[in-house]
């Protein structure tokens, strides 16, 4: 069984920056993530592929006024170039990821799997490949939490 000093659950943004400045400390980190990639919500499909079609949007808004300021000229709007500039974008920051894990690789570990508790210092983690166990002094839940809703007898 492998043992560390630190495991995350998750590998983003809540996750990934605290597992770097751990793992430059001299740490041996290790984060757990379904997806196999340091991204989160975020990356994948909140915060920066929302803000990449805001900006377009807001660039095509803008363009609607240059005759206010004595420009000219047309600005057209096509929504798969737009679409494929927030894939671009994304791109770019996984290649940033995947990068920054490799250059930290001597102390920090990302394994695609599903962490379960075994007790209070061992994970059982379900991969693609079966179940490895690792076990870690201290422990970082940042996974993405799901909400949900339930009915009660009397509500």
């Amino acid at each position: 069984m492998k043992k560390i000093d630190i495991l995350t659950i998750g590998a983003g943004g809540g996750a990934y920056p605290a597992a770097f400045r751990l793992a430059k400390a001299g740490k041996d980190v290790v984060m757990i993530d379904s997806k196999g990639i340091m991204s989160g919500n975020c990356l994948a499909e909140g915060c920066v592929p929302s803000k990449a079609l805001r900006e377009a949007a807001d660039i095509y808004r803008i363009s609607k006024k240059v005759g206010l300021f004595g420009l000219g000229g047309k600005v057209g709007f096509n929504y798969a170039k737009v679409v494929e500039h927030k894939d671009r974008i994304q791109k770019i920051r996984y290649e940033q990821h995947a990068k920054e894990l490799k250059e930290a690789s001597k102390h920090l570990k990302l394994i695609k799997g599903v962490a379960s508790f075994l007790d209070e210092h061992t994970i059982e983690v379900e991969t693609e490949k079966g179940k490895k166990r690792i076990q870690s002094r201290k422990y970082y839940n940042r996974q993405r939490c799901r909400c949900s809703s339930t009915t009660y007898k009397g509500c």
